[in-house]
């Protein structure tokens, strides 16, 4: 994580009161995954296959997921592997092509046809589910729904649309998967919590997705840019806090992105008043502690793994 702090510096980044963990399987994790990927992915040039394991995809699940069981952990890598990978498939295709492969992917998931043995992408799919079925069938059945609307929204006209902060986060719930993530979260820890228990995290997961989002979003925003001048003008196309915010204030991205940064603390602190205000009224249950101390762990991971990862260096 040597990088991390020379990023840092040269961002003028704030700091956090959060320090990101890392899952203490991770070396093995990643090696594992790696071999799976390298192996199998129809990669579209030698090149591309030759950087993926500099990217640490497996390695920003450990991020995310610290306190994963670990009979679990690396299960959830390869789900958050080629969740990665299809959405860097869908930066080359327009969204009527790339909508073709979603609803091939969705419906192999959801059991309506069986994969094609031809195409990685559907049986490569069609084996993770099946291994985080053969682990926990329950809470791997309530990831499901927030995948499908996650891979929908990749593939959204929304996309293109100009958009306010508002609208843009509000769409980015979908995008950015929040609601896969903590879904995948409760897989990962073995979190079962009751509709009633979830009902009170609302305003913690609206928070957590704008955050998340924000981290995402300046961390990669060189490296999206890039994709909008040299990929598909509709999968490729950008799609980021930061340019929003530029173009409502006119702010150069430069200036923006100091901004979102500013933001992202923001949310890290209201993240701890929503947590005090629910403590303070009685409504913490053993469970909604682990729960909502997993949703600060996926933050500070994200950021750490996110300002170190060569997934968003510019060659």
């Amino acid at each position: 994580m040597g990088s991390y702090f020379t990023i840092s510096k040269q961002q003028d980044i704030p700091p956090s009161r959060w320090v990101g963990r890392c899952h203490h399987l991770e070396p093995q994790v990643s090696q594992n995954v790696h071999e799976y990927f390298l192996k199998y992915w129809p990669w579209r040039s030698e090149r591309v296959r030759d950087k993926f394991p500099q990217q640490g995809l497996a390695t920003w699940h450990c991020y995310n997921y610290p306190d994963s069981l670990d009979d679990r952990i690396e299960a959830g890598g390869f789900l958050s592997t080629i969740l990665f990978l299809v959405d860097d498939e869908l930066e080359h295709m327009s969204l009527e092509d790339g909508t073709k492969l979603i609803n091939r992917i969705i419906g192999v998931v959801n059991k309506d046809f069986p994969p094609n043995p031809d195409v990685p992408e559907e049986w490569m799919m069609h084996d993770i589910w099946e291994r985080l079925r053969a682990i926990d069938a329950k809470l791997a059945h309530d990831i499901e729904e927030p995948a499908f609307a996650f891979w929908r929204s990749q593939v959204a006209a929304e996309r293109l649309r100009p958009q306010t902060l508002k609208s843009y986060l509000a769409y980015r719930e979908l995008d950015i998967a929040s609601g896969l993530l903590l879904a995948l979260q409760r897989w990962s820890l073995g979190q079962y919590l009751s509709p009633a228990e979830l009902s009170l995290t609302h305003q913690l997961e609206k928070n957590y997705s704008n955050c998340i989002t924000c981290i995402n979003d300046v961390c990669s925003y060189d490296k999206e840019v890039l994709a909008a001048k040299t990929l598909h003008p509709e999968g490729g196309s950008l799609c980021s806090a930061v340019q929003v915010l530029a173009d409502e204030t006119a702010l150069p991205p430069a200036m923006a992105k100091r901004v979102v940064w500013c933001m992202i603390r923001e949310w890290e602190t209201a993240h701890e008043q929503i947590l005090a205000e629910l403590a303070r009224q009685g409504s913490l249950s053993e469970g909604l502690v682990g729960y909502v101390d997993g949703i600060k762990a996926q933050l500070s991971g994200t950021e750490s793994w996110s300002r170190a990862t060569l997934r968003y260096w510019i060659d």
